[in-house]
């Protein structure tokens, strides 16, 4: 493939990045919302997101593992939210996964846990970030 090939490639890939992150904003804000709010409410409770373009799925790992099977108050709270988001925003939808579920938040796009948001710039899709 020629350079000139390469680069309209990339260039192509990196506006549909862009135009992606832009048609997904008031979901992926309305997410954080909610997210805060629930740490506020469940300070031992922590989250990691990512966006799935593909699928249109946005995946939250909630952790600890306790907290996601057992609190039966988070549990309420996350499916009225679940059910409340899907009413909004479908045909997107939104999975909550814990941190031993088949699917993993490998390179998340930010994370929340109890006041504190942190944002990740992409590096590459191949960014792993490991908890201990």
């Amino acid at each position: 493939m020629s350079k000139l090939k390469e680069k309209a490639n990339f260039n192509i890939v990196a506006a549909n990045v862009l135009i992606q992150k832009n048609l997904y904003a008031p979901s992926v804000q309305y997410i954080k919302s909610y997210l805060e709010e629930t740490c506020s409410l469940f300070p031992s409770i922590s989250f990691r997101y990512r966006f799935n373009g593909n699928t249109k799925t946005h995946i939250v790992e909630v952790r600890p593992l306790s907290d996601f099977q057992d609190n039966e108050d988070y549990a309420c709270r996350e499916a009225e939210f679940m059910f409340d988001f899907e009413h909004r925003f479908g045909p997107e939808t939104i999975l909550f996964v814990s941190d031993e579920s088949l699917t993993k938040v490998n390179d998340p796009e930010f994370e929340v846990g109890g006041k504190k948001i942190r944002t990740f710039k992409k590096k590459s899709r191949r960014t792993r970030i490991e908890y201990a």
